[in-house]
Order: C-alpha cells, then structure tokens, then sequence
C-alpha cells in the first residue's frame, strides 16, 4: 500500500508541475514578468531565473514520473520558493499575477493554501522514498495509483474553492481583492 501511496503522490505532483510548467514555457517573457513583479529578483536576472524556474519544474516532473526520489526533493525545494515568494507578496499587500500556473490567478491566501499543500505532498513523498518503495509496482497497484492521484487532486482543489463557492453563497470571504483589500473594504 506504501508504494501505491508513494506512485500516486509522484503522479499527482508530476502532472501538477507539468500543468505548471507548460503554459510558462510557452510565454517565458510573460512568466519573467511576473517573477520581476515579486520585486524579489533583480531585471538583469529575471529572463534566465524564469528559465531555470520552468527548468527545475520540467525536471522535478520527469524525475518523478521515471521514479526517483530526487524529484521528491527538487519539487520540495520548488514549492517552498514559490511558498516564500507568495507569503513575502501578502505581506507586502501586492495584488500581482502568482505567475504559478501562467493564468490570472493573483496572489492569494488559496494559491499559498495551493502551494503549501504540494509542499506536503513532496514532503510525504520524500519520507516515504526514505523507506524504499519500488519505483514499479504491479497493474493492480498502478490503476490504484492513477485513482489516488486524480482523487486526491480533485479533492485538493475542491477544497481551494471553498472560498470562492462561499462567496457566490454570498458569505464573505477573507480574501484579498487584487487590490490588496479585503472585500469588505478593510485592509
């Protein structure tokens, strides 16, 4: 069952990176920019960061998918850039693109939720590397895999549009608008 888990963990957070990578590959320019808005790195190293960023992304997800645990770590490392990055941005209050799946998507409490999450992934996916599954298992344990991670990544983003579903129940939310206020008008 561990190696059931630990397949499903590696194709989750795979095709996760994938999905992240591609459309930044396709408008590294875009992503670049979207990097330099977190004023966290210098315009003269914006191009060639957002590179080595889609870069790193395309590797981790190779690593998982031929099954190494390398890619378990190099995600990890990943995950907690983008982690600091986004939490650094809230809280300079900045209502900027996330940059993380190269959409709209701005900076928010639910793309750090996001994040965190495939933090926890790698993290787990790492200590149960640690314990030696096989990078192959069996059909059986194959088709299960497959099953936990569209699960367990349709749960996960179910649970990240919580807010977004109280809000059209017309709760109010806590997250910030793009212009950093809360839709209450508070800051």
């Amino acid at each position: 069952m561990i190696d059931t888990l630990w397949m499903a963990l590696r194709l989750a957070v795979a095709v996760v990176l994938l999905v992240a990578a591609i459309p930044k590959l396709r408008d590294l320019p875009g992503f670049a920019g979207d990097l330099g808005r977190y004023r966290l790195v210098p315009g003269p190293v914006l191009r060639p960061a957002a590179g080595l960023v889609v870069l790193a992304e395309l590797l981790a997800a190779g690593l998982l998918v031929a099954g190494s645990p390398a890619g378990f770590w190099l995600a990890g490392g990943l995950f907690a850039l983008f982690a600091a990055a986004i939490t650094s941005a809230l809280a300079r209050r900045l209502a900027i693109p996330c940059g993380c799946f190269g959409g709209g998507d701005v900076v928010s409490r639910t793309a750090l939720a996001r994040v965190a999450l495939l933090l926890g992934a790698s993290v787990t996916g790492v200590a149960l590397g640690l314990t030696g599954p096989a990078p192959f298992v069996s059909g059986w344990d194959l088709s299960m895999a497959a099953t936990l991670a569209a699960g367990g990544l349709v749960l996960g983003r179910l649970c990240l549009l919580l807010p977004d579903l109280r809000a059209a129940m017309g709760t109010p939310s806590s997250t910030p608008t793009r212009d950093g206020a809360s839709p209450g008008g508070a800051r």
